[in-house]
């Protein structure tokens, strides 16, 4: 199964903001921080109802060449065993930038979110702004395995916050 059928993500508020609270808690460090998003699919409606946001143990580090997060493999392998207790799966991670949003070459060689049609979504400066959709620059793993970004109209009309 692939999510590329996948016409509209419901976001809870509470997820975001869950969300937003460590990104920014993140960012008050001067770190990035990453988040993901679970929950079930709906194929025949090809909605997907984010359930719960995850907050990985991470390390965050920010060196010379720029800042980085790392979630280590005991920590992805005990992602998935929640996920296959609750039935739920991944379609979204979203993480923090310093200044602007954008997909660096790391993100695209080291995603946490591997299904074709799942979402990569990038907040500009450490996410201390207000939420806003338009501030999210959101990219979708295309099945050749690169990110495409999707344009703000796209956005809108995928993602509905709940």
């Amino acid at each position: 199964m692939n999510f590329q059928d996948i016409k509209r993500i419901k976001f809870p508020m509470v997820c975001i903001e869950t969300a937003y609270d460590h990104i920014r808690q993140a960012g008050s460090q001067r770190l990035e921080g990453v988040v993901l998003f679970a929950g079930t699919y709906d194929p025949v409606e090809k909605v997907f109802h984010v359930l719960e946001t995850i907050v990985p143990k991470q390390v965050s580090v920010n060196i010379d060449q720029g800042l980085l997060y790392a979630v280590d493999g005991d920590e992805l392998h005990r992602i998935n065993v929640h996920l296959h207790a609750t039935k739920q799966t991944l379609v979204a991670q979203l993480h923090s930038h310093p200044s602007k949003a954008y997909h660096s070459s790391t993100d695209d060689a080291f995603p946490i979110i591997t299904k074709v049609g799942g979402f990569s979504i990038v907040v500009p400066n450490f996410g201390m702004e207000e939420f806003s959709l338009d501030k999210w620059v959101v990219y979708r793993l295309n099945a050749n395995g690169f990110w495409e970004e999707v344009g703000l109209t796209k956005v809108t009309d995928i993602i509905e916050v709940i």
